[in-house]
């Protein structure tokens, strides 16, 4: 077993340069805490879902996706990769106003 100052390992001088040199000054064994951080932040984050894909569950507006949104007031925001999204409550919205609409039919 590795006592605990045995744990990091040396930085050779390349190996130092090229974290250094990446902007982000990484020192050895802040992995972790970095994870972490990135962690905490999508936790915080809201759960995107792509507007492309409200048509999995629902037939698409007239008018389209993101005119319907934009109507009824709802923020169109883009993911990271570029794709522009509504936050998860809105497709749980839109769910719950179709069932009722189904119900009303039905009754």
């Amino acid at each position: 077993m590795m006592r605990k100052d045995q744990d990091a390992v040396p930085l050779t001088d390349e190996r130092e340069t090229a974290m250094k040199g990446n902007g982000m000054d990484i020192e050895p064994n802040e992995g972790g805490a970095i994870a972490r951080g990135l962690a905490e932040r999508w936790l915080r984050e809201p759960e995107l879902i792509p507007i492309r894909h409200l048509s999995l569950d629902l037939d698409e507006p007239v008018n389209g996706w993101t005119q319907a949104l934009l109507e009824r007031g709802v923020e169109i925001i883009d993911d990271d990769l570029g794709r522009p999204c509504v936050r998860r409550e809105v497709l749980g919205d839109l769910l719950r106003e179709e069932r009722e609409r189904l119900a009303r039919i039905a009754a």
